[in-house]
């Protein structure tokens, strides 16, 4: 993604001309006293989750034994607690 740098008094007096630049895909960062302080940079177009078939097929028992839960998992919990 290309990207440019206005200062954000700058930013003000060409505020149309920074939303289009946005808009086709041009990352935007405003600086105040030569810091970057903001970054604009456009909404992806969809909104929608990927697919199913965009994220590939789960595969059975990838991360096995790399986690575990404890014997009295299922156990009340103590709501005794001092306070």
């Amino acid at each position: 993604m290309l990207a440019k740098t206005v200062d954000l008094i700058e930013a003000q007096k060409q505020f149309t001309e920074i939303v289009s630049l946005v808009q086709t895909g041009t990352e935007v960062i405003l600086l105040a006293n030569s810091q970057p302080v903001i970054r604009l940079m456009p909404i992806a177009s969809t909104t929608q989750p990927p697919d199913a078939e965009d994220l590939g097929q789960r595969v059975l028992g990838l991360h096995e034994g790399q986690g575990w839960i404890s014997e009295d998992f299922n156990e009340k919990l103590n709501t005794n607690w001092a306070s």
